[in-house]
Order: C-alpha cells, then sequence, then structure tokens
C-alpha cells in the first residue's frame, strides 16, 4: 500500500518519529536511514517546515553541510532531503533563511569533482 494513500494523522505520527531520531545523538546508520526515507516522501500535503521547525533540523542540516564533518553518504542524504522538502514553499523560504544556502553552495564547490554531489 502506498503511504500517499493512508491517512494523514497516520503518516504523520510516523514521520514525526522518524524525524524525532535525527539527532546527533543517534547511530549515524541509523539516522542515515530516517533520513534518505524522509528524502523519498512526496507526499503533497506535508509540512516540511513545520517538521524544521519542530525538531530543530535547521542547525543539524547545516552541520553536515560541512565537507568532512561526518561521512559522504550521510553528507548526500542531507542534500537529497533539502530537495524534496524545498518542493514546498514556505519550508524553501525558511531553508533560504537560516542560510542553509550559502552553505550547500560551499559544499558544492568542495565537492565539484564528484559527480553524484553535482547531480543531487
Amino acid at each position: 500500500m502506498c503511504v500517499c494513500h493512508l491517512d494523514p494523522l497516520f503518516h504523520q505520527d510516523h514521520l514525526d518519529q522518524l524525524a524525532a531520531h535525527i539527532t546527533e545523538d543517534q547511530d549515524e546508520d541509523f539516522v542515515l536511514k530516517c533520513l534518505g526515507t524522509l528524502a523519498n516522501l512526496t507526499l503533497l500535503d506535508l509540512d516540511w517546515a513545520l517538521i524544521l521547525q519542530e525538531y530543530g533540523l535547521l542547525p543539524y542540516l547545516k552541520d553536515r553541510l560541512r565537507p568532512g564533518s561526518v561521512e559522504d553518504n550521510l553528507i548526500l542524504e542531507v542534500v537529497v532531503l533539502m530537495g524534496t522538502m524545498s518542493m514546498d514553499g514556505p519550508c524553501a523560504a525558511l531553508m533560504v533563511q537560516s542560510g542553509l544556502i550559502p552553505a550547500l553552495t560551499q559544499l558544492l564547490n568542495a565537492q565539484q569533482e564528484d559527480n553524484e554531489f553535482v547531480c543531487q
């Protein structure tokens, strides 16, 4: 069954659980899976700005955009998640206001030889 057809409260509960595990205190492999799962959700009624604010994810995401801060696969999942979240207008505005875009630009400059990063 596609998550898109489930009751919004049902998938919101699960999204909250995933977002709550994206912290520095969690195992990096588990966080990677949570980020990847969230990044692959394209639910039209999802309020990404609320999730960013409610779980304080902006500083976490910004810290992970620094080259060498964590493993490249985790940085890449953060980039993919940001792409998914940016489809929500209010969330995109929040990301711009928080300084994520200059951090993303610096990452792109640092990773310009890595085609996978550049394509994401």
